[in-house]
């Protein structure tokens, strides 16, 4: 029995108006000639699979066997032979920051670096680049490093004294900065401390370079005039994302800047997944000049996102108890109850999709809390939720928001066990007892911080640190189709069922898990709006009429 659109949720606004009431009748044409069918594989349609799909005007008409898809298709169709292949539905990323990716290509990458010997040798590239801008780089984690200790300005001084030098950790929680960052910055022995962040500091109280969460505000912009301008770096970023495929992509903390970028990428013809803004916290304030932005298909404001911790390797995300390994720190708090209500009061009105980052247990207390004083019309969204103790997962349940996890975070983070104590650390990235619970898990890199490439997500979740905690194959693709795809407000994403957007991709195996161990290397072909936007350059391409 075939799939026809239905009148549901995964169908479209006015039922069947994307297809007459002759679905099947030979010889009918196509609304606007655009039409494809997708025989001889498998299709995983997100219920169930099928042998064959119909495809018109940018959607999914028709799941079936090979034969009703063939009797269905409309005059002048054109029929692709998978081959063997399996069709899925397209990937979604619904946590990204694109600038951040740029970033990541246009610095000094610091991730593996194992001393500060080291660090420092892979900025001096750097400092042949004409100009007189600052010198960027991301990546770095101290906890590699001898003793674990952070890099200062007098590390970094001996490079250049009259140029910033800016230096993102892998979690952009926390930088360092030489002296003429700080003197760039207006930061001296009189500054405070900013609310929600703090100021590194020697024992005599001199700035030493390193900034922590909300004290990394004003480095953005210096830096990002050096990165915003790089549209031909972003365009490459976008382009590849499709490669991977993503067909969908949540961009996060969105500035003037980001927007504008994507704006200019998205009229350049650039071939780039659709994009789902949030918009930074702090620009509430001119939310009305970012209403319209976008083209409402492609590109659309969909939230805000607003910051209530920070990170577990900064110490920055906010506990209910101590660190295991520094008792006198608790982390930060970013936003109190009154600017949380505030800004979910603002989506509320809005009608925008909150996107809440919470990593430590108490920051996610205190997130849930505001998200019962004041419900959304939208489900709500948080982001990471790392730390959910048992005490935690009811009420979890009972706010029902979705909750946007990074499986990735599981691998990387080696120390947390050290960081929170076993016991605790026990209940980080807790993908299978928040999924058995009903919790609604979409996954997602949080890029530049992790990979963009969905694949070592997958394969994370498969694979988690906790036994107890490990996804089934299916489940972790899963994570990045329906429950992303509602994170970002993609009516009927994720699936491919009549009515919904034929976002897809041809994979060269039949097998997921086989898929999933190939990783990006499996996909063939990327398809947006019933459109191949990827092809493996060497990939199969059957084609016949």
């Amino acid at each position: 029995m075939a799939y026809k659109v239905p009148n549901s949720r995964l169908g479209c606004p006015g039922g069947n108006r994307f297809l007459p009431p002759d679905l099947t009748a030979p010889g009918r044409a196509s609304t606007t000639g655009e039409a494809t069918a997708l025989i001889g594989g498998r299709i995983r349609s997100g219920r169930r699979e099928a042998e064959a799909l119909l495809i018109e005007d940018g959607r999914v008409s028709v799941v079936g066997s090979r034969e009703e898809v063939l009797r269905a298709r409309p005059t002048g169709a054109v029929t692709r032979d998978l081959v063997g292949r399996t069709a899925i539905p397209g990937l979604i990323d619904p946590h990204v920051h694109v600038l951040g990716l740029v970033l990541g290509r246009v610095g000094a990458d610091l991730s593996g670096a194992a001393t500060l010997a080291d660090l420092l040798e892979r900025l001096r590239p750097g400092l042949s680049t004409p100009g007189d801008g600052p010198l960027l780089g991301r990546g770095w984690d101290q906890e590699r490093f001898p003793g674990g200790r952070y890099p200062t300005a007098a590390d970094l001084d001996p490079l250049t004294r009259d140029r910033p030098v800016i230096l993102y950790r892998h979690c952009h929680h926390a930088a360092v900065v030489n002296s003429a960052g700080l003197t760039a910055l207006g930061i001296d022995r009189r500054s405070p401390d900013p609310p929600g962040g703090r100021i590194g500091r020697t024992a005599d109280g001199t700035p030493n370079g390193l900034l922590f969460d909300n004290a990394l505000a004003p480095l953005w912009a210096l830096a990002v005039p050096a990165v915003a301008r790089e549209d031909g770096t972003l365009g490459r970023i976008l382009t590849e994302a499709t490669g991977l495929g993503l067909t969908a992509i949540g961009a996060m903390s969105c500035g003037p800047e980001d927007l504008d970028a994507l704006d200019r990428q998205g009229r350049s013809g650039t071939t780039m997944p659709r994009v789902r803004a949030y918009l930074r916290w702090e620009h509430l304030p001119r939310l009305g000049q970012y209403r319209g932005w976008g083209d409402g298909d492609r590109r659309r404001l969909a939230g805000v996102k607003v910051v209530a911790d920070g990170s577990f390797g900064a110490r920055t995300a906010w506990l209910s108890e101590p660190y295991a390994d520094a008792p006198g720190e608790t982390g930060l708090s970013l936003a109190d109850d009154d600017a949380l209500d505030e800004v979910l009061e603002t989506t509320r009105r809005a009608a925008l999709t909150p996107a809440v980052h919470a990593i430590g247990d108490r920051a996610l207390t205190s997130v849930l809390r505001a998200l019962g004083r004041v419900p959304q019309p939208r489900r709500p969204r948080v982001e990471h939720a790392a730390l959910t103790p048992p005490s935690l997962v009811e009420e979890l349940k009972r706010i029902d928001p979705i909750v946007v996890v990074q499986p990735r975070f599981a691998e990387s983070d080696t120390w947390l066990a050290a960081r929170l104590g076993p016991e605790r650390a026990r209940w980080t990235y807790a993908f299978r007892t928040l999924r058995d619970r009903g919790i609604t898990l979409a996954g997602s890199s949080d890029a530049p911080i992790e990979p963009l490439d969905p694949w070592t997500g997958m394969r994370a979740a498969v694979g988690a640190p906790v036994r107890e905690e490990r996804l089934a194959e299916d489940e972790a693709m899963e994570l990045y189709t329906v429950p992303a795809a509602e994170a970002l407000g993609l009516d009927g994403g994720g699936v491919l069922l009549p009515g919904a957007p034929a976002d897809l991709v041809i994979l060269s195996t039949s097998d997921v898990p086989a898929a999933i161990r190939l990783g990006s290397e499996a996909v063939d072909e990327t398809w947006i709006g019933g459109r191949p936007v990827y092809a493996r350059p060497a990939g199969p391409s059957a084609l016949s009429r």
